[in-house]
Parts: C-alpha cells; sequence; structure tokens
C-alpha cells in the first residue's frame, strides 16, 4: 500500500491530495479497504487501469459520489444519495409519509362509508319489502273481508307512512314512486271509496287520490315504458273521478272520468289482461253515472250497453264467477236509463234479468257481501218499478214492500258483518228510506219510525264528515220522506220544519254542483211539498211563493242557477 501511494504521489495526481487533506492516508485508505481491493486485484482487467481512474475513485468517495470499486446497484446509488441530502430526503421523506398517511386515512373512512352505505341500503331494502307486504299482502288479503274495513284502513296507513319516509330519502326511484302511488290510492278506497267498503272520509279520501294521481302522472309523462305505469295512470284518474262524482263535482268528475276511460282503453287494447278489461267495464259505468245525472239518459245508455258488451267479453274469455256477477251487474245498469226513457217493460226485464243470475250464483257464495249487495241492489230497483210513486211503476206497492223489505234485510246483514263500513250504513239507511217510502201511504206512524232510523244512522256519518255531498243529499231525501210521513199522519208544522231543512240542504247542494239535474229534481219536488203543506195550513201567500218558485226553477236553465237562489231563497 505504501508503494502504491508513493506511485500517487510521483504522479502528481491531485487525488493524493485529498488522501493527505483527511488524518492519516493510510489508515484512511485501510478503513475503506473496497478501494484498496479494487486497486489490488489479482486479474490486472479488473484493477483501475491508470492512476486517474484510482484518483477519480477516490475523489468521488470524498465527495460522497458513488465510485467504480462498489457494485452499481440501486440500493448502493439510493444510500450515496441520502447521504448527500439528508436534509431534503428528510424533509421529502416526512412530506411522504404525511401523504400516505392520508391516503391510509381517506381509504379507511372510504372503506367505513361504504360500509354505511351498504348497512343503509340494506335497512332501506327492509322497510321497503315490510311496507310492501303490508301494502300487497296483508291489506289485499283481507279487502273483502266482512268487518275488516278499520284493520285494512290500519294496514295502508301504516303501508303508506313507511313507504312516504322513504320516498324523503331516496329520489328519481320509479318503481318506489309506482309503490306510494299505489299506497295512496288503496288509502284513498279503505277513507272513502264510494263504491266499496270504506271509513267514510270523503275528503281525506280526496287527497290521497289526488297525490296518487299526481305520482302517477309524473311516472308517464318521463316516459316510463312499463303497462303497470299506464295502469296505474288510468286507476288514478277513475278514483279521483268516481269520488268527485258522488262528492258533488260532476263536471270535475265527467271529465276526469273521460281521461280514465281514454287510458284504460289504450291499456286494454295493448294486454287483454282481465284486471285491465274490469278497469275499462268501471270507466264507462261510472261515465254513465254522470251522464243519467246531468239528465242525458241516452249517452248514459250508450255508455251501459258498451259496458255489457265487455261483460259477454270477459265472460267468454274467463268464464268464473266473478265474470258472471259483473255481467248481473250489467243487466241492471243497461235497465236504470230506460226507467227515464219510459221503457217500463225494457227495464224490468234487465232487473230481473240481473237478480237471476245472481241468484244462480249466491249458494257459493251466500256470506258474500258483493253477491249480496248486487242481489240486493235488483230488488231495490224492483221495488222502484212495481210500486213506488217516485217512479214510473206497475202500481203494486204491495209488491213493492216484499221487495223492499228483503233488500233492508240484505243491508242489515251487510252492516252487521263491518259495523264501521260506511258503505253498508248507507244501503242501510236507505233501505230503511223505501220501505218508509211505500208504509208511508197506509201506514205513515211505521213510515215515520222508518225514516227516523234512516235519518240517525245518516247524522251519525254526517258527524264525521260533514260537508260530503253524497250524505247531505241523502239525509234531505229522508228528511222530505219524513215530511210527507208527518203530513199524512196531520202534523203540518212538523212536515213544514223538515220540508225547510231539506230545502235548504238541496239549495246548498245545487250551488256547489249546478250541473247535477239530479239535484234540481229533488229542490223542485221540495218546493212543490212545501207549496201544497203551506196552502193546507191555509197560507196562500206562501203557498203562491213556493210554486212560482218551483215553477221558475223548472223554467232556468242549469247554467243560470244564479236565479234559482234569487227564486228560492225565502
Amino acid at each position: 500500500m505504501t508503494d502504491f501511494l508513493c506511485r500517487l504521489k510521483k504522479s502528481g495526481d491531485k487525488s493524493f491530495g485529498f488522501a493527505r487533506a483527511s488524518t492519516q492516508s493510510l489508515d484512511f485508505l485501510c478503513k475503506r479497504d473496497f478501494l484498496c481491493k479494487a486497486a489490488l486485484r489479482k486479474e490486472p482487467e479488473r484493477r483501475y487501469q491508470s492512476v486517474e481512474q484510482f484518483s477519480d475513485d477516490l475523489r468521488r468517495y470524498l465527495e460522497g459520489l458513488p465510485v467504480q470499486a462498489r457494485p452499481d446497484t440501486f440500493t448502493y446509488r439510493t444510500g450515496k444519495f441520502v447521504q448527500r441530502h439528508r436534509v431534503g430526503v428528510a424533509a421529502v421523506a416526512l412530506v411522504l409519509l404525511s401523504l400516505l398517511g392520508g391516503i391510509l386515512a381517506t381509504a379507511y373512512a372510504a372503506r367505513r362509508a361504504q360500509a354505511e352505505r351498504a348497512r343503509a341500503e340494506y335497512r332501506f331494502a327492509q322497510v321497503r319489502a315490510l311496507a310492501n307486504k303490508f301494502l300487497f299482502d296483508f291489506h289485499d288479503k283481507i279487502q273483502n273481508v266482512p268487518g275488516t274495513t278499520e284493520a285494512r284502513g290500519l294496514v295502508a296507513k301504516t303501508a303508506l307512512e313507511y313507504l312516504d319516509n322513504l320516498a324523503q330519502e331516496m329520489t328519481g326511484d320509479p318503481q318506489l314512486a309506482w309503490e306510494l302511488a299505489v299506497a295512496y290510492q288503496k288509502v284513498g278506497d279503505v277513507q272513502g271509496d264510494p263504491w266499496a267498503a270504506n271509513l267514510g272520509h270523503s275528503q281525506e279520501a280526496m287527497q290521497s287520490y289526488q297525490k296518487g294521481l299526481k305520482l302517477a302522472q309524473q311516472l308517464n309523462r318521463n316516459g316510463n315504458p312499463e303497462l303497470k305505469m299506464t295502469r296505474l295512470l288510468a286507476q288514478g284518474y277513475f278514483k279521483l273521478g268516481i269520488l268527485q262524482a258522488q262528492s258533488g263535482g260532476m263536471a270535475a268528475a265527467h271529465e276526469t272520468l273521460q281521461q280514465a276511460l281514454a287510458t284504460a282503453e289504450k291499456l286494454a287494447g295493448q294486454t287483454a289482461a282481465l284486471e285491465d278489461i274490469r278497469l275499462l267495464q268501471n270507466c264507462h259505468t261510472r261515465l254513465g253515472d254522470t251522464y243519467l245525472d246531468t239528465g242525458d239518459p241516452v249517452s248514459a245508455l250508450d255508455s251501459y250497453r258498451r259496458e255489457i258488451r265487455l261483460s259477454e267479453r270477459r265472460l267468454t274469455a274467463f268464464p268464473t264467477d266473478g265474470s258472471r256477477l259483473t255481467l248481473a251487474m250489467s243487466h241492471s245498469r243497461v235497465a236504470e236509463p230506460l226507467v227515464t226513457l219510459g221503457d217500463l217493460p225494457g227495464a224490468l226485464a234487465g232487473y230481473r234479468k240481473s237478480v237471476e243470475l245472481v241468484d244462480e250464483l249466491l249458494p257459493a257464495h251466500v256470506a258474500d257481501p258483493i253477491y249480496l249487495r248486487v242481489r240486493m241492489i235488483g230488488l231495490i230497483w224492483l221495488g222502484n218499478l212495481s210500486g213506488n210513486p217516485r217512479f214510473i211503476n206497475l202500481g203494486e206497492p204491495q209488491t213493492a214492500l216484499q221487495h223492499y223489505r228483503a233488500a233492508l234485510a240484505i243491508a242489515e246483514q251487510l252492516a252487521a258483518l263491518d259495523p264501521k263500513d260506511a258503505f253498508a250504513r248507507r244501503d242501510l239507511a236507505g233501505g230503511h228510506r223505501l220501505v218508509g217510502e211505500i208504509l208511508t201511504l197506509n201506514q205513515p206512524a211505521q213510515a215515520v219510525e222508518q225514516f227516523r232510523q234512516a235519518l240517525g244512522i245518516m247524522r251519525e256519518m254526517l258527524a264525521v264528515t260533514p260537508q260530503d255531498a253524497q250524505l247531505l243529499r241523502r239525509e234531505a231525501q229522508y228528511l222530505k220522506g219524513l215530511a210527507d210521513a208527518l203530513r199524512r199522519l196531520g202534523d203540518r208544522p212538523g212536515a213544514l220544519q223538515n220540508l225547510r231543512q231539506a230545502r235548504q240542504t238541496w239549495q246548498d247542494l245545487l250551488a256547489r254542483d249546478a250541473a247535477n239535474l239530479k239535484t234540481r229534481a229533488e229542490l223542485h219536488a221540495a218546493l212543490l211539498a212545501l207549496a201544497d203543506t203551506t196552502l193546507e195550513a191555509g197560507d196562500h201567500d206562501s203557498a203562491l211563493a213556493h210554486y212560482r218558485a218551483a215553477l221558475t226553477l223548472a223554467e232556468t236553465p242549469p247554467v243560470e242557477q244564479w236565479l234559482i237562489s234569487m227564486c228560492v231563497g225565502g
């Protein structure tokens, strides 16, 4: 090594100065033996080829740079770099550690958020499944079971609350919106469907139907191709329309039902499914009702005949007891406008056919409210046409009484099955009224009792929904019937009191729905009864005023209802 240093010194290479500048040159090189080993290797080709190479390596070592005497590995070169840039590398390391920590924390938070989302989605799905079980399993299974109206209301309301909360959490889900719209419809049905078992809450039902229809319209505006969305829209229009008709908005009902009919026709043409044919039948039926109520029996008859053709088609395609029952109902409906048109034989044939078809089915459905009610309606109309003086009739009041008593027995049976069913209670009150009308002819004292029972039921129902047009209409009818019976008994003050109350109710209803000709006819009859009764009491001036009011009402077109209120306001 000494010889080597001497040669290095003689060479005049400045690297010797570097080695000398460090402590003791020999000790320095010995401690860095990799330089010496490289200089003294046995293989000449592996040694430094010149003093310059050795000097360069020594200089690079002293400057902290990689040297040729070391293997040129990544680890070696990196170590040298770190030695030269300790402060910078330490700073970079700290930054990298901070970044790594942030990445790890973010990844952990993301995993936790993902897990939370998964748990929330699971809870969402569970609550949704529970709501649908309430709505489609529990509710639908008990829908036609007698005595379950209140339970149906609770089940449907619970489902609606669940779905309502879900809808607030999640928007843009058409399936959830569909479920929510169906829930609103079912809740509305229980609250106040005028043609099914309900709780008698018509205003709440109107709100529920409107909410359901709004959702259905939105789903269909978005261009959703699913048929169930179209079906939902048709059902929404239909349910709202029939409630509007029963609540005194005949013009609005007619427009809404026309929309229901157009949508249902399109749907039935695409599917030919039973539920769609049934929906189309219902649209024709209720639209016919609006024609009949607004004084157009010809259009009503056309709607009913379209419906009966659908009933026959349905029976051919789906030969079930339900289809046969629908055909029985169709015969009954076709007969009603025939009464208005004066075709008594045609009307009687229709009602007799209806009762005949139901009687064939009844042995298999002795306690089914739907079958019992269809038979009850047929009996009522046979009674009307047999001998009720309010209708064109055969002049057989005793036959009418027999039919009415049989119908009343069915109404009592239906009301007993479900005391909470406002629909059944309304029918029961109507049965008492019909029996009372025939008894008024020869047994007015018994008739008074019948009318008072009818009024008692109606006033209990009005206590729940005091502005329900259908209930108010019936109350006014029963008041007039009671007045007729009291008049037969010679109680003119009592008769006048009830007639005045009935007249006021009819005036209020006519102000709410000027297009309803049935309301006009009822008000006209009340005015004539008031005139007759005041004339019998010797009050000629009041009698003349009432006769003139009745005449003005009969002469005034429906569009000029403001004249009516002026004429009959006294």
